[in-house]
């Protein structure tokens, strides 16, 4: 997991910044609240921070101290900084940091923590600028490495076309106007015959002095044009912004693939039990039919009907979080008396496969917690644990206090989780190698589910570990205050 050294005298700020990064990118962030500790920080780190979030005046390291002293250790810097003259600016930039955000407000928040991510992103991402002018070629190289952006160049258009050919990488093309092999124009025509704009953004460059060069450049396939000279932030905005565009495209075609995804699903999931249903109700007719086959049949139309309402309510809480209408009503409850409920249902599940469900249930505080969300993810953990453990295995059930939570444990003797999958197990739709050990059924929605209505309580859910021998997945709840 990386890293983030966030270094903050105001302990107040420095925790909102810390959770907003955490919520939204499920960061590490090492916190220093003068220089004397960010220099431990850094002198202690087994592996280097993969960016770094100082404030430009500490009580002990007036006028960017701070930041020098991350930047020596060739760490991306976002500056914070309560007030902001030209002057700072510009010392800001020749620091080499990446950015510079305002104290403000939550919109600054905000902005700090969608950099956060745009930096982390840029480091696999390539850039190649095309300029006959070497010192131009080498000042743009210089900012869009600040940008955690790895930079390519090229003197000409020819020598473009062979870079572009053989590093897929690229992401962003910047092309200057003054080419001596090939007309500028040419060579974004001939370069958007293989890259379309969804994959490869082009902005031109030009002087002020030709203003019908940007039209030009436009209807030849750019996607934006800079007038140079120009301010490093312009390029940053520029070239962040397109590839953001670029990741927006391809998040709707996932998304896309994900609807039909979820289309086919649904049918595959619904047929059989509708299926079912029908064939029960047709052999329910039969005058001939015996008491105890009636009854059968009547089971199997409730099996199907339970099976096929927890299908639909399942796609019914990924439309909820979806559109951030499912919600939770926390209130103080017992969550060992929910678990023992939960572990007392699904023990005939268990018998069936000659299993042991076993209930490990000290005595605990109270939780704060919304019963009905809580025995979802509790009943899908659970039911997890069941479907993808071999017959005659073991599943625990553990309750433990930590601190100011509760945790939940669910430790099962199943296939485990390889570790390259692990990452994809709470995003909706996504399923792992492992197999469902008796032929059940897996929709891949639960564990998002899960996460969500664990998220909404401040508490965590994750796979704590996994081998060839079983996975032990955890959730925290936080404890009602006494």
């Amino acid at each position: 997991m990386d890293r983030i050294l966030l270094v903050e005298d105001s302990k107040s700020f420095a925790a909102v910044i810390t959770s907003a990064i955490q919520q939204r990118w499920q960061l590490e962030v090492v916190t220093a609240f003068n220089l004397q500790e960010c220099r431990e920080c850094l002198q202690d780190a087994v592996h280097p921070f993969a960016l770094a979030i100082v404030d430009i005046n500490l009580p002990d390291a007036p006028d960017g101290k701070a930041v020098d002293v991350a930047l020596a250790c060739h760490i991306p810097c976002i500056v914070f900084t309560s007030q902001l003259s030209d002057g700072l600016r510009a010392r800001i930039l020749e620091k080499g940091a990446a950015d510079y955000v305002l104290k403000q407000g939550a919109y600054n928040i905000d902005y700090v923590v969608n950099m956060v991510g745009r930096l982390l992103k840029n480091r696999e991402i390539c850039t190649l600028v095309v300029s006959g002018d070497e010192e131009k070629r080498n000042q743009v190289g210089r900012w869009l490495t600040m940008q955690n952006l790895q930079v390519l160049d090229a003197g000409n258009g020819t020598d473009a076309l062979q870079v572009l050919a053989q590093e897929k990488r690229v992401q962003v093309l910047i092309v200057d106007f003054a080419l001596e092999d090939i007309p500028c124009y040419s060579l974004v025509a001939k370069v958007r015959e293989t890259r379309s704009a969804d994959e490869l953004a082009i902005i031109g460059i030009y002087d002020i002095q030709q203003p019908v060069v940007a039209v030009h450049f436009i209807k030849s396939g750019a996607n934006d044009v800079l007038v140079y000279p120009f301010q490093p932030e312009e390029l940053h905005c520029r070239v962040n912004r397109s590839l953001e565009q670029i990741e927006h495209f391809h998040q709707l075609i996932e998304l896309n693939r994900q609807k039909n995804r979820l289309m086919g699903m649904a049918a595959h999931d619904i047929r059989g039990p509708v299926g079912n249903m029908g064939a029960a109700c047709r052999m329910l007719r039969s005058d001939k039919l015996k008491p105890e086959r009636r009854a059968e049949l009547l089971d199997m139309v409730e099996r199907a009907s339970a099976d096929l309402m927890t299908r639909l309510n399942d796609l019914l809480d990924v439309s909820a979080i979806e559109s951030g209408q499912l919600r939770v009503q926390p209130v103080p409850m017992d969550l060992r008396e929910l678990l023992r409920q939960r572990v007392t249902f699904f023990e005939p599940a268990a018998e069936q496969k000659d299993m042991r469900l076993e209930a490990h249930l000290p005595v605990a505080p109270l939780v704060l917690g919304d019963g009905a969300r809580l025995g979802q993810v509790i009943d899908n953990l659970i039911s997890n644990a069941i479907k993808f453990s071999p017959r005659g295995s073991r599943v625990q059930v553990r309750l433990q206090k930590a601190g100011s939570e509760a945790r939940v444990l669910v430790i099962d003797e199943g296939v485990g989780i390889p570790a390259h999958e692990a990452d994809r197990l709470f995003r909706a739709f996504s399923r792992t190698s492992a197999s469902p050990t008796g032929g059940e059924s897996s929709n891949g929605l639960g564990l998002a589910i899960c996460r969500n209505i664990v998220n909404q309580h401040g508490g965590e859910i994750g796979l704590e570990s996994s081998s060839d021998s079983g996975s032990t997945f955890c959730f925290t709840v936080p404890l009602a205050q006494t």
